[in-house]
C-alpha cells in the first residue's frame, strides 16, 4: 500500500521527468525571423562567464533530445554575444552558430586582454567543456573568423586534439 510521502515522491518524479525537456531550454526563443535563438553564459575553469548568443537552424526543435547538430564558434572582441546570430544564408540549415564575446568585453566577464593565452583558453574550454556537452551537440565543432575572430580563431585551435 502506498503512503502519502510515496504518492507525493511519484508525482514530483514525473513531474521533473516531463518537465526537464523544458527546463534544459528554458532559455531558447523564437526572434522576429522564426529561428531559435539563445543568449547564456559558458562558465571557464577559472569561474569567469564568457557570454555565448547561439543560433539554431530552421528545423531545430528544442524539444528533440534525438538528433544531434554540429556547431560552429566564432569568438571576437566585438558584442558578439549581444545579437542574434542566425547564419542560414551563410551556412545554409546545417550548423548551430555560437559566437562568443571574449572575456572583459560585451557582456563577459573577466578582464580583457587581446589574443592572450588566457582567450585561447576560454575558446578550447568553450568548445570542449560547453559546446560538446550541449544536449544538441554531435561532438563536431569548426571555428568561423575574420580578422580579430579569425586570428583568435586560428590560436584557438592549436590547444585542440587533433581529431
Amino acid at each position: 500500500m502506498l503512503r502519502p510521502n510515496d504518492i507525493k515522491n511519484v508525482i514530483v518524479f514525473l513531474l521533473v521527468l516531463f518537465a526537464a525537456p523544458v527546463w534544459c531550454f528554458a532559455d531558447i526563443k523564437l526572434d522576429k525571423d522564426g529561428n531559435y535563438v539563445e543568449f547564456t553564459y559558458a562558465t571557464m575553469s577559472d569561474g569567469v562567464k564568457i557570454a555565448v548568443a547561439v543560433g539554431y537552424p530552421k528545423g531545430f526543435d528544442p524539444q528533440d533530445q534525438i538528433q544531434k547538430w554540429p556547431a560552429i564558434l566564432e569568438m571576437s572582441g566585438y558584442p558578439q554575444a549581444s545579437r542574434p546570430v542566425y547564419r542560414g544564408d551563410r551556412y545554409g540549415e546545417r550548423y548551430i552558430t555560437v559566437s562568443a564575446s571574449l572575456r572583459g568585453t560585451g557582456a563577459s566577464g573577466g578582464a580583457f586582454a587581446a589574443f592572450s593565452e588566457r582567450n585561447i583558453k576560454d575558446g578550447y574550454e568553450i568548445i570542449e567543456n560547453w559546446i560538446v556537452k550541449q544536449p544538441w551537440s554531435n561532438g563536431k565543432v569548426g571555428i568561423h573568423g575574420h580578422s580579430w575572430s579569425g586570428i583568435t580563431g586560428f590560436l584557438t585551435i592549436r590547444l585542440l586534439p587533433a581529431t
